[in-house]
């Protein structure tokens, strides 16, 4: 069975006339629009640098596990493992949101009921707020 043709191929088809055309014509745009797709990466390319790692099936397992614990695909938790300033990445985001969340509800209670502790109650969220946001 043949490939299915893109959406962004079947847009560029109908853009130059050539879906209704002979099966030359075809042929021709669509050697035009991988022309033009190619160029359009290339200059991409430059701009973004890609790696690429090899990892045996276990290694792979073990990244997915990980990734996995955190809420990330493989390769968000690759990314921001390389760029995390402390060579770890923020772990469990949403988890440290929700804690967030229960901090300020704390903080809002306490400052009707105890001004006292308000002001540690905020320190802590600046802190908590800074680590979750840290690249």
């Amino acid at each position: 069975m043949p490939n299915k043709p893109s959406k962004k191929l079947l847009l560029f088809l109908q853009e130059t006339g050539a879906i209704h055309g002979t099966p030359e014509d075809i042929a021709l745009a669509k050697k035009e629009y991988t022309r033009l797709y190619k160029k359009n990466w290339k200059q991409n390319a430059i701009k973004n640098k890609e790696i690429r790692a090899t990892f045996t099936a276990d290694e792979y397992s073990h990244i997915q596990r990980k990734a996995a614990a955190r809420g990330m695909t493989p390769t968000t938790y690759i990314r921001k493992l390389a760029l995390a300033p402390g060579g770890e990445p923020v772990p469990h985001t949403n988890r440290l949101l929700l804690i967030l969340q229960k901090l300020r509800m704390a903080a809002i209670r306490a400052a009707r009921e105890n001004a006292s502790s308000v002001q540690l109650l905020d320190e802590i969220e600046r802190h908590l707020l800074e680590y979750i946001n840290q690249k």
